[in-house]
């Protein structure tokens, strides 16, 4: 099976810290099914090619390899270390968004506690509103009782008034049509 031009990212990784032996090499896999090179076949996992200034860097390094096969001369370590650069700045830019999502669940966390101290603040206002409207209604009970005594007082005395005839009616001569019998 033939090399391939350009090494996968999994077998790149590899050639980037390769130090001593026989160097990795990134072979297309023997079924015409899948694209898959050897190594990536048989670790069940995706075989993703570089791209960009990573590609550009995995041939720089696959050229380097193959002028120095069994050694490992400044060349070839210039060109892993350039491949390990790239490797670390894309997992940096990829890192860079969990990080700003964390900031921005700490700065939502922060905004979670002012929401629940606010709903703290509201449940302790209704409380303070309903003991407030409880005291009104109190005291409305009391003034009712206070006044219901007056009140059932005058009404009585009233009553009695009202349906007793006026004695000035009587003395005059005026009877009223049921009063005659």
């Amino acid at each position: 099976m033939p090399a391939r031009a350009v090494p996968c990212c999994r077998c790149l990784a590899a050639l980037a810290a390769w130090k001593d032996g026989a160097a990795p090499v990134c072979r297309d896999g023997n079924s015409a099914v899948t694209k898959k090179c050897r190594g990536c076949r048989d670790l069940g996992k995706p075989c993703i090619g570089p791209s960009g200034l990573l590609k550009a860097r995995a041939i720089a390094l696959r050229a380097a390899i193959a002028a120095h096969p069994s050694v490992r001369p400044a060349a070839v370590k210039e060109a892993q270390a350039a491949v390990r650069q790239v490797h670390q700045a894309r997992r940096d830019a990829a890192a860079r968004p969990a990080r700003e999502r964390a900031e921005r669940q700490g700065s939502s966390g922060a905004a979670a506690e002012k929401a629940a101290a606010a709903a703290n603040k509201t449940a302790a206002a209704a409380e303070k509103t309903a003991a407030a409207v409880e005291k009104i209604a109190m005291e409305l009970q009391q003034l009712r009782g206070e006044v219901a005594g007056p009140a059932e007082l005058y009404r009585k005395t009233h009553e009695a008034t009202v349906e007793a005839p006026h004695h000035s009616e009587v003395e005059k001569g005026w009877v009223p049509a049921t009063w005659e019998t």
